[in-house]
């Protein structure tokens, strides 16, 4: 079976607008559990930092996942965590997926890449207490278009 990678990426304060973060993790927990399943990941790679990388490793782990940790090098200061970013992408085996839960400029600085690099998007975020897939450019990957609109 061929490897197939998605990196999950995301905020370190995932709370809900009603301030709800334990509610919210596993909310998020949830969601993120089917993306993964529909889009058929085998690999999940994250940023390993508290919030939304732990959420996407604990899950990973819980599917039998492969999990691929890459940690920013914050001696270099704040770009840091854009390298880290494009290393993600660059990193092998190449993502096919990029799957983005609540989070500020460090998601959207690896969406922004995601998106240049033309790879599919998957965000998820709050709709009021409800979570949805928020945005989606799946591309022509017909397999991954379950996950918006339903099997």
């Amino acid at each position: 079976m061929r490897t197939r990678v998605a990196i999950v990426c995301g905020g370190r304060n995932l709370q809900a607008p009603d301030g709800a973060f334990v509610r919210s993790a596993a909310m998020l927990a949830v969601t993120l559990r089917r993306v993964l399943e529909l889009t058929a990941t085998t690999c999940v790679r994250h940023g390993d930092a508290p919030g939304a990388d732990q959420i996407a490793n604990r899950v990973a782990r819980a599917l039998g996942l492969d999990v691929d940790p890459v940690p920013a090098d914050w001696s270099i200061g704040r770009g840091g965590g854009p390298r880290r970013n494009a290393a993600m992408l660059r990193r092998e085996p190449i993502p096919e997926l990029v799957i983005a839960l609540p989070g500020e400029d460090g998601t959207a600085d690896m969406m922004a890449k995601a998106a240049d690099a033309g790879l599919p998007r998957i965000v998820i975020d709050y709709d009021g207490p409800r979570l949805v897939i928020a945005e989606a450019d799946l591309g022509s990957w017909a397999w991954a278009r379950q996950v918006v609109n339903g099997p």
